[in-house]
């Protein structure tokens, strides 16, 4: 798996603290199936400003697919990207209108929608088994 930077080239997206996996449950912090999932804000929050758990835990990767976008692999029942919807072989194209045929299409794309306008609807447009798909993704207060 290549490691990437974002644009400032300082920032290495695998995080740097160690994770507690025994306490990893994505699981409770999603919900919905098929197309339309709901996430846990603050899941999401703790998740994004520190993805240890994600990179440590989850066997699931997602890696650069020289320009279509980014390729879902190893993904299995647990991992908090099969429990959004992905899948296998998913290659992820577009959010929001945003492409995400390079790394750094990727890197803006998380820098306008979640930095700057603090986004909570999320629409993914993504290549499965050569046809396209489209997911929904909901950040919504679960947890008191």
């Amino acid at each position: 798996m290549e490691e990437y930077c974002f644009p400032d080239g300082n920032t290495p997206t695998t995080g740097g603290s160690t994770a507690d996996c025994n306490a990893w449950d994505p699981g409770d912090s999603i919900s919905g199936s098929g197309y339309a999932y709901s996430i846990d804000y603050g899941f999401a929050y703790n998740l994004w400003t520190d993805a240890a758990a994600l990179l440590q835990c989850d066997t699931a990767t997602v890696d650069y697919y020289q320009g279509t976008g980014f390729k879902v692999e190893s993904a299995s029942s647990g991992d908090f990207l099969y429990l959004i919807g992905l899948r296998n072989g998913d290659i992820l194209v577009e959010v929001n209108g945003y492409s995400l045929a390079t790394p750094a299409d990727a890197a803006l794309a998380y820098a306008d929608l979640w930095l700057d306008q603090g986004e909570q609807y999320y629409k993914m447009e993504l290549e499965r088994n050569s046809s396209p798909i489209t997911l929904e993704w909901q950040l919504v207060a679960m947890k008191p």
